[in-house]
């Protein structure tokens, strides 16, 4: 999909009269073309808005009549028209007062061009996917610039369990986003006895050394009994802890949330924002220890039969440290809640988990 955006840039920018732009007319007679493209910010690490995309466009004998310009969206897109068929063009990305980005194109004859996207967290930021039936990494990542990521088979207990199983294997990703919905059984818990082989203890002896190497776990809704089996001291879930899946109480509901982390208030511009709460039932959280991070809290509603409970201030976003790795969980599905408010709450995570805030 085309996305078409002008803008005036400011004064100064480029080759100007004291009017802006050069905007004259009847230089070129030729075909012309459109180029679309993305933009990361340089620091942060998520897609871009409000930067200046421009090209100056030149006459047979070099003499710039005219200033095509852009300005990126909310999600960093860009779009530029009549650039010059057949020819070879600079194109500039200013962002206030500095230019991020330069870079040549030659146009084709007959169509438009839609640049690469680029990896918004960087060429070296490696990601595995653990899939599954709930969540869809493999769908939101690219929208927050990770293109790139491998796909671990969630549903094939072989595939899950050699993965899993091995800090070595796991140590090559920076960070690991469980899906939910993948396999549990004899892999993250053992509930009848079955698990002759050791393997549960293997898996979480494995993502612990993970996690305190330095790698990042990303768990949403029904993957949270990765975080409660292998990190029971830092988040209490509703129910027994020591049931797999008796935390899985939660009412579907469009939920009110407090933004109670400044550095997140200041980058949404706002306290509040509504996450949906879609599956029919999810692990609300009770209580965090001092050493987790949180940053979203809810009134919530659980169910037991036709009781149904109220849990003020729930916290619905946290993260924690463990060794030099990192945990984030979020009770909520993150491709349930992928635009508005709630999308830039996750682009807000990423950003720091990928790079300096």
């Amino acid at each position: 999909m085309r996305h078409l955006l002008t803008g005036i840039l400011a004064m100064g920018l480029g080759c100007t009269t004291d009017q802006g732009f050069h905007e004259i007319d009847g230089y070129w007679n030729g075909a012309t073309q459109w180029l679309e493209g993305r933009v990361c910010h340089p620091e942060t690490g998520t897609w871009l808005e409000g930067a200046a995309v421009y090209s100056h466009l030149f006459d047979a004998s070099g003499f710039h009549y005219k200033t095509v310009q852009s300005t990126t969206d909310d999600t960093g897109w860009w779009s530029l028209e009549g650039l010059h068929a057949g020819e070879t063009h600079t194109v500039y990305v200013q962002y206030g007062s500095e230019v991020i980005d330069m870079f040549e194109i030659e146009m084709p004859d007959e169509d438009g061009v839609v640049l690469a996207e680029p990896n918004c967290v960087g060429d070296n930021v490696r990601v595995a996917v653990v899939s599954g039936d709930y969540d869809n990494f493999a769908e939101l990542l690219p929208e927050l610039g990770i293109g790139d990521f491998e796909i671990i088979n969630g549903q094939t207990g072989a595939d899950l369990l050699q993965f899993l199983g091995s800090a070595e294997n796991m140590s090559v990703y920076d960070m690991v986003f469980f899906d939910g919905g993948h396999l549990e059984e004899d892999v993250i818990y053992d509930t009848d006895g079955s698990d002759s082989a050791g393997n549960v203890a293997q898996v979480h002896a494995a993502l612990e050394s993970y996690v305190s190497q330095g790698g990042t776990l990303y768990v949403t809704d029904w993957s949270y009994d990765v975080v409660e089996r292998i990190w029971p001291d830092y988040i209490d879930f509703l129910g027994d802890d020591t049931t797999p899946d008796d935390a899985q109480r939660g009412e579907p509901e469009l939920v009110e949330a407090n933004v109670v982390h400044p550095g997140l208030s200041d980058n949404l511009g706002t306290n509040t924002l509504q996450i949906d709460f879609d599956m029919a039932v999810w692990p609300p959280v009770m209580s965090t220890s001092d050493d987790v991070t949180v940053f979203l809290r809810g009134d919530v509603h659980s169910r037991e039969g036709m009781n149904l409970s109220e849990h003020n201030g729930s916290p619905l976003l946290l993260q924690f440290n463990s060794g030099d790795g990192t945990v984030v969980y979020s009770p909520w599905r993150h491709s349930s809640n992928d635009s508005g408010d709630a999308l830039e709450v996750i682009r807000y995570m990423f950003s720091r988990l990928t790079s300096v805030e």
